[in-house]
């Protein structure tokens, strides 16, 4: 009987025993469907690692389809009858109503603000036209303009300010569908480009530029190399667009064999230069007027992964010989001289990811254990530096400028409990004022909340930040709920900011912590490469530490304890329940890279090599295999309670990552704990992408889980 109809039956038979079991879900046995293994290995440097889930990486195979559908209607038929999902639901909608239809991504225009929203009563994003002498709004975008399961991802104006390209997500998939409106004739234009839309050329009016690719497939691999990057001027025949970069015209940039490719081309209004950012961490750079070849400016070893442009100079964060970086000028008028330090490394890390421009300033956050701490105000004309004019007292604060063409600014200030407040300000005055598009609503529990910021040790005694965020009234007697989640990857912090689900588990007493681990960049440079490659263990056992801790201290205990991670923090969640399975009741995995050893050979290929390694080096092959989740799953071992989240466009993770931890976990778990597979089919890397109110129903039923796992009917209970 083929193995698709056999599915099928088992389907119905699977359902029916659920259904019956979650009259007494408190002992349920969990009859998985059926999965198959098959003989298949690889050999890398004289080690044969057996892969008896190979076949679900087949995507395109039916038998592979068949099987992620039952796995996904045997997760929603048990996630769908926990009493906690509606009501974690309808809880999460009256939080959301309490920030009303706020306005994001504000734009002045001549006499008209731009701006995205979604009202009251809707669940999709439009985008907004607000006349100063008309009586309501016009809608210039839907997402019903490019098709039923689209939705509106941004917006970008080009230098002229007389063109909108607005640009929008089909499902899961991540190609930029773009559209151009015309700012002066208030009306989308005709023009059609074939492929994913990527920016304005900042250094051209009307011209936009678009990588096309080799396929559109997630479930496809191809080589960045093989990529083309047009231009566009609008108002022309895409037939007639320009090739700017590819392999027959470049090959010096796409010709990489070891994980490099072209991210963007940067460009700057006034600048002959063009830039093109090489992921990971080179910078290349032509002056197309005088020669089409690019040229080598910032070299890997130079550990520049960004800049901005003021007057004919680059002005870039550096981390070599300065872990926690510093600020260096470069000359374009002599790019091959050499640059200048105008910023010395300070004690505490820059927040590159926040630096901001304005028409004549510079602004560098720095941070400390991911808290913002200060901020240094450079004045680009003659490069004075000085401390910020504004009161930097919340645990996150972000400048956004209005416009390049002046100094005016968005303040956001940012904490993990409370709305972020967002206020106007004009640098030269400490005056700030009350913007009229964003409301500074409060969490109406936000004054019951508080977190902790502390540092606790790890196995190697290095001390790991770790941010509790709880109630003030808690009883640390144990009988709490607790949910650890980490990432540490790519040097990213884990910085402050308000999540919706967070605020409202912690209200009901749930303890929600965030462990900085090696890996991320919360304590500079040399914290990112302390959790790669051969020392990327030190990112779990620092999770690890940061849960004994929890423990040892009354905040809970392991029968009431999650995690969660998700992208390549399920490299960290993998290892972490695999090598203590014992301190956890609950762990949830979201397009997690789980297989590891596998990475490359999905479509992502090679290009996280700088973090996780390459099977053709030994040494990383040896550290990809002792971070590999799949690997170190045994049989026998009471693991803890699953779900395992996927999402079946993702093209950064693909969600046979997923799918093969979730098959090794449901063979080979003794606990009796649900190991659950959750399918998003019109979903990609970020989950569930039908609309707001799917989004919610995701949250909702995830925390639900947890919940039901960590066992909240046994814990303590708070007003």
């Amino acid at each position: 009987m083929p193995y698709s109809i056999l599915i099928m039956m088992r389907q119905l038979t699977l359902l029916f025993v659920c259904i019956f079991c979650l009259g007494q879900i408190s002992k349920a046995q969990f009859y998985y469907p059926n999965t198959k293994t098959v003989d298949s290995s690889d050999t890398w440097h004289n080690v044969t690692v057996k892969d008896p889930y190979r076949w679900l990486e087949n995507l395109k195979q039916s038998e592979v389809v068949d099987w992620f559908k039952v796995q996904a209607k045997f997760t929603d038929s048990i996630l769908s009858k926990l009493s906690y999902t509606n009501i974690l639901f309808n809880e999460l909608a009256e939080l959301d109503i309490a920030q009303p239809e706020q306005k994001g991504g504000v734009k002045r225009i001549g006499n008209s603000i731009i701006y995205g929203q979604v009202k009251s009563g809707e669940s999709k994003l439009k985008i907004y036209r607000q006349f100063d002498n008309g009586a309501s709004p016009k809608v210039i975008a839907s997402p019903d303009m490019w098709g039923d399961n689209y939705n509106i991802r941004s917006y970008d104006i080009d230098p002229s300010e007389k063109y909108m390209a607005i640009y929008a997500l089909e499902g899961g998939k991540e190609i930029n569908h773009v559209k151009i409106y015309s700012i002066l004739e208030d009306k989308i234009l005709p023009d059609k480009i074939e492929g994913s839309y990527k920016g304005f050329m900042n250094n051209q009016n009307g011209v936009l530029y678009y990588v096309q690719r080799p396929t559109y497939d997630p479930h496809e691999m191809y080589s960045h190399n093989d990529e083309i990057f047009r231009t566009h001027a609008i108002g022309t025949d895409s037939a007639s667009d320009k090739v700017i970069t590819s392999k027959h015209t470049n090959l010096e940039i796409m010709n990489f064999s070891d994980g490099r490719y072209l991210w963007e081309i940067k460009t700057f209004e006034g600048c002959n230069y063009e830039f093109a950012m090489v992921v990971p961490d080179e910078v290349w750079y032509r002056n197309p007027a005088a020669n089409t070849k690019w040229q080598k400016l910032f070299h890997s070893q130079d550990q520049v992964y960004s800049f901005n442009y003021y007057n004919n100079k680059l002005y870039y964060p550096t981390y070599k010989n300065a872990p926690n970086g510093k600020l260096n000028v470069l000359d374009l008028n002599n790019p091959s001289a050499a640059s200048k330090t105008i910023l010395t490394e300070q004690t505490d890390p820059l927040d590159e990811g926040a630096i901001t421009q304005t028409k004549n300033y510079l602004i560098v956050p720095f941070i400390k254990n991911g808290i913002s701490t200060y901020s240094k105000f450079i004045y680009l004309p003659t490069n004075k530096i000085t401390s910020s004019p504004f009161k930097e007292n919340t645990a996150r604060i972000r400048y956004i400028r209005n416009k390049i063409k002046n100094d005016s600014l968005l303040i956001v200030r940012e904490s993990w409990i409370n709305f972020p407040q967002v206020t106007n300000a004009h640098i030269g005055s400490n005056k700030e004022t009350a913007s009229k598009y964003y409301l500074n609503n409060s969490v109406p529990f936000a004054d019951d909340l508080m977190a902790e910021e502390i540092e606790i040790a790890s196995y190697d005694g290095t001390l790991i930040p770790l941010t509790i965020i709880r109630r003030k009234d808690l009883k640390l007697n144990g009988k709490n709920i607790a949910i650890l989640n980490g990432y540490g990857a790519y040097g990213t912090s884990m910085t402050p900011q308000f999540t919706q689900t967070h605020a409202l588990l912690a209200n009901k007493g749930v303890i929600v912590c965030i462990a900085h681990v090696r890996g991320g960049g919360e304590k500079g440079d040399n914290w990112h490469v302390g959790g790669t490659k051969q020392s990327k263990p030190n990112t779990w056992k620092d999770f690890i530490s940061c849960a004994e801790y929890l423990i040892s201290k009354g905040y809970t205990t392991s029968t009431h304890l999650a995690c969660e991670g998700g992208s390549a923090g399920g490299i960290l969640i993998g290892r972490a329940i695999t090598e203590r399975p014992d301190l956890w009741a609950c762990a949830v995995s979201e397009a997690g890279v789980m297989n590891v050893l596998r990475y490359e050979y999905s479509t992502g290929g090679k290009t996280q090599a700088a973090d996780f390694g390459t099977v053709d080096n030994i040494n990383d092959f040896f550290s990809m295999m002792e971070s590999d989740g799949v690997l170190h799953v045994q049989k026998g071992v009471n693991y803890p309670a699953m779900l395992v989240v996927t999402g079946w466009d993702d093209q950064r993770v693909n969600c046979w990552q997923g799918g093969k931890f979730a098959a090794a976990t449901q063979s080979a778990s003794s606990s009796g704990k649900p190991v659950l597979l959750k399918v998003n089919f019109k979903g990609g890397h970020n989950g569930d992408a039908t609309d707001k109110q799917a989004s919610l129903k995701e949250q909702a039923a995830k925390y639900a889980f947890v919940l039901w796992q960590c066992g909240f009917d046994k814990v303590n209970k708070y007003n």
